[in-house]
């Protein structure tokens, strides 16, 4: 009798642990984040007092092109975007078109780092429209 009942005890205890180490793990799901967000920050300036901007298109967010000055815009100007932070390969830029011929500077930041610039001696009125992109 004592050995039926070691046995019943012995072959509790081995189911018990037994199925307790067969349970399935559960899967912990992360919990998803938000996307880091950077700030873009164009620059524009110029060393004459009267110089202004008669145009500039800047990326938006989304990647499309977006106008924000139709017409004389006294410079120096600053724009700041914020947007998503962007994959290898992706591209934000600038197209501004000045109203005279003189020296510029324009620039893109990205997170108050500069990541591309350029001093412009615009000399001919062809060249009024310049571009400036930075890819990351």
């Amino acid at each position: 009798m004592k050995i039926s009942s070691f046995f019943k005890i012995a072959l509790a205890l081995g189911v018990i642990t037994f199925s307790s180490s067969c349970e399935k793990e559960k899967k912990v799901k992360p919990i998803p984040t938000k996307p880091k967000s950077i700030k873009v920050s164009y620059k524009l300036s110029a060393t004459d007092k009267d110089a202004k901007l008669t145009a500039l298109t800047i990326t938006k967010s989304k990647g499309g092109d977006s106008t924000l000055i139709a017409a004389n815009l006294v410079l120096p100007k600053n724009a700041d975007v914020i947007m998503e932070e962007q994959k290898k390969g992706n591209i934000v830029g600038l197209k501004a078109t000045f109203d005279k011929i003189g020296k510029y500077s324009i620039e893109i930041q990205v997170d108050g780092k500069k990541v591309q610039g350029k001093d412009l001696d615009i000399k001919d009125v062809k060249d009024l429209t310049q571009e400036l992109k930075h890819t990351f």
